[in-house]
Formats: C-alpha cells, sequence, structure tokens
C-alpha cells in the first residue's frame, strides 16, 4: 500500500520590530550597558584578511562578507509583522532585548 502525503509548506519572513543600522545598535547598547559601545566600519579586504587570520575558510569569508555587503545596502530592513501574527504577542525592540540580556553582553 503506497500513501500519499501532502505538505504544505510556509516560508516566514522573520524580524525585529525596528530596522536598526550598526551605529544605532551600538548607540542603544551604549545606553544599556553605561559604557561606550563604537561601530568601527572596515573595507571588505580588511575584514577578508581577519577572518582568513582567524582560519575562516575562503567559502564561509565569503558569505559572512556577502551577509554583510546586503546588510550594508539595506536589504535587510523591511519589517514583518510575521511575529505577532504566529504567536500573538508584539515585538520588543531592540533596546529591550539589549535590557533583558544585560547581564550577557557584559
Amino acid at each position: 500500500m503506497v500513501r500519499l502525503y501532502r505538505y504544505r509548506w510556509t516560508i516566514y519572513q522573520v524580524t525585529g520590530s525596528e530596522a536598526l543600522s550598526n551605529q544605532q545598535i551600538a548607540s542603544i547598547l551604549s545606553a544599556v550597558l553605561d559604557r561606550q559601545i563604537t561601530y568601527v566600519a572596515i573595507s571588505e579586504q580588511a575584514a577578508r584578511e581577519a577572518l582568513k587570520e582567524a582560519g575562516m575558510p575562503e567559502q564561509e569569508i565569503n558569505l559572512v562578507l556577502g551577509l554583510y555587503t546586503t546588510q550594508k545596502f539595506g536589504y535587510y530592513s523591511d519589517i514583518s509583522p510575521v511575529i505577532e501574527q504566529v504567536t500573538g504577542k508584539k515585538q520588543i525592540s531592540f533596546e529591550q532585548f539589549a535590557r533583558d540580556y544585560t547581564e550577557d553582553f557584559k
């Protein structure tokens, strides 16, 4: 006997409640942790060399730098309501997340 199953796949775009730049994230962390956190942008070449020096394989380096470049150009700035739709709970802000996990950032 052969059984046929139908699967329904749903793909969710899960995001935070706000689109933040790296500078904004550093500013929020600075305020929450009560110490100066500074985002320092480095060139792709400097990042590539540092990752290579740390022993990361070339394929992974390309993946990391590709993700960063995509983020830098704003492709991850969409905000999705899916968290509330699926869980019934509102998303928390990055600031609230940082406050909730302050001890983990120290």
